[in-house]
């Protein structure tokens, strides 16, 4: 076989070999990249279950507050806000399970 195509095909053999380190380097900065996304991901969701607990924890406290010292006045609407509390603890629980969900 003539040395010139000897040496092309040695030329090819390298530049294939540049092109695998490549596709490998670029491989890995991919993966780094998506455990950064599940790294932010995680973090959010951590801290929004975290301040999911304290409002449900508050609105708890306050819901017994209520209930624990009569504080049901129908004119001053004590009674409604005490709905009120009620239902934003029950809003906050579902989206809980949603954001556990997802």
């Amino acid at each position: 076989m003539p040395d010139r195509i000897l040496l092309s095909a040695l030329d090819a053999k390298q530049v294939d070999h540049k092109c695998i380190a490549l596709q490998l380097a670029l491989a890995n900065v991919e993966v780094r990249s998506l455990e950064q996304h599940v790294a932010l991901l995680s973090t959010m969701h951590d801290q929004h279950n975290g301040a999911h607990a304290i409002s449900v924890a508050y609105l708890d406290i306050l819901d017994q507050v209520l209930d624990v010292c009569g504080l049901v006045d129908a004119e001053n609407g004590s009674e409604q806000h005490h709905g009120n509390i009620h239902a934003e603890r029950v809003a906050l629980t579902a989206s809980a399970m949603h954001v556990v969900q997802i």
